[in-house]
């Protein structure tokens, strides 16, 4: 009799696959089994030379986000509308304007080996350190940059139009420690004498650096992900 009850306590837990105990128990709750069905989006972004898979789970996870950030977006209008004030813009996210520059890199300049750094925007082994910049909500926003930061690409994102899916990436192959940025890089101090974060008029930077800027993807956000031809060592 002892034998048999030592056979029946004796199992596999389908919680966390140790034997001994059943999935309602203290110790299984203590190490659950690790759900591996699903993919980890932050491990994805990091990596380069993704799947095909891979492609298309993050194409899901930035469609996701960037209608999230419509809806909230497409709400403040119609509070707007309705009270004659609207709330401050909302554009869109960090998340968004970064998968959209990142998927462009993927798709239509063929870089496969960009990827998100554990610090910073985006870096890539073509490109190098890749500034991310975005304008979503009027071209009169002013954009800003830390007084130590830097890049040797930076990618502009011209995203006004995203409520009527239009989409402008423009790509400026100058690092900041280019001269010619001394003017918009400059930290100012308040007030109080603190340093505060240096503001970019796009105005002024589009003028500045004129054709250098490039235009690597104009039209909707589906469209980013057909594959084009590819334009690196051609900035």
């Amino acid at each position: 009799m002892s034998s048999e009850v030592s056979k029946k306590t004796v199992i596999t837990c389908g919680g966390c696959g140790e034997k001994g105990h059943n999935r309602m128990s203290k110790a299984c709750l203590k190490n659950p089994k690790v759900d591996r069905s699903k993919a980890n989006v932050t491990e994805i972004l990091m990596k380069k030379d993704k799947s095909a898979d891979e492609l298309n789970y993050l194409r899901k996870y930035f469609t996701a986000v960037v209608e999230a950030d419509k809806a909230a977006r497409e709400r403040q209008v119609k509070i707007g509308e309705e009270f004659g004030k609207t709330p401050r813009s909302h554009g869109l996210s960090q998340e968004a304007s970064q998968g959209i520059v990142m998927s462009t890199y993927h798709y239509q300049l063929n870089d496969m080996t960009c990827r998100q750094p554990k610090s910073g925007d985006l870096i890539s082994d073509i490109d190098g350190k890749v500034e991310c910049k975005a304008i979503t909500c009027t071209n009169d926003a002013p954009g800003s940059c830390g007084s130590t930061q830097g890049w040797e690409t930076m990618i502009l994102l011209d995203a006004t139009g995203f409520l009527e899916d239009r989409y402008r990436v423009m790509r400026l192959c100058i690092p900041d420690t280019d001269k010619r940025w001394d003017e918009f890089k400059r930290a100012k101090k308040n007030k109080d004498n603190k340093l505060v974060r240096p503001r970019l008029n796009w105005k002024k930077i589009l003028a500045k650096f004129g054709d250098e800027f490039k235009v690597i993807y104009e039209g909707s956000f589906e469209g980013i992900f057909v594959k084009g031809e590819p334009t690196l060592g051609t900035p």
